[in-house]
């Protein structure tokens, strides 16, 4: 991990990082802590942002970890996001939904995120979208969205636009 972040510091890369699982946090905390530190942006749910942490809830590790990190997103499943990017800090709320299988729901997230902000879409409104397609993915059996993506992250950022608009109009 520590040379491929030297290598991507060397070729002015950004680094994004997911913690994987809170056991991961506990048991290569110190090693896992300084390559986060190196990172351009690092997402984890709330158990492992307690385990990085100490805190007990999402809520109270979140102002600790943004503080830690340049770029933060604690995923929350059904309570949505929280997001510490570009100097702003915000909550995303979830899109409601009876879940079949929440595997693959972090992995969609991060992607939809990732491939919003490099995209220059506004990072709310990428959060937003991302909550979309993670919502989309545990509706179904499986860890992928096997057809459709593009048109899920169109609707996404369209339920994005919508809300933003009805925010403006109050």
């Amino acid at each position: 991990i520590f040379q491929a972040l030297k290598y991507a510091e060397k070729h002015d890369t950004k680094v994004a990082v997911t913690v994987s699982e809170d056991f991961v946090a506990t048991v290569f905390s110190e090693p896992l802590k300084r390559a986060l530190a190196q990172s351009s942006l690092v997402f984890c749910n709330e158990r492992e942002a307690c385990a990085l942490s100490g805190a007990a809830s999402a809520r109270e590790a979140f102002p600790i970890l943004a503080k830690q990190y340049s770029g933060l997103v604690i995923t929350r499943g059904p309570d949505g996001a929280l997001v510490s990017f570009d100097g702003a800090l915000f909550s995303v709320p979830a899109f409601a939904c009876e879940p079949l299988d929440l595997l693959g729901a972090g992995d969609m997230f991060a992607a939809g995120f990732l491939y919003g902000i490099t995209n220059r879409v506004p990072t709310p409104k990428a959060a937003r979208a991302a909550c979309y397609l993670a919502m989309q993915v545990v509706t179904r059996t499986g860890a992928r969205i096997q057809t459709g993506l593009k048109d899920f992250w169109t609707e996404g950022l369209n339920a994005a636009t919508m809300e933003e608009r009805l925010s403006a109009a109050s």
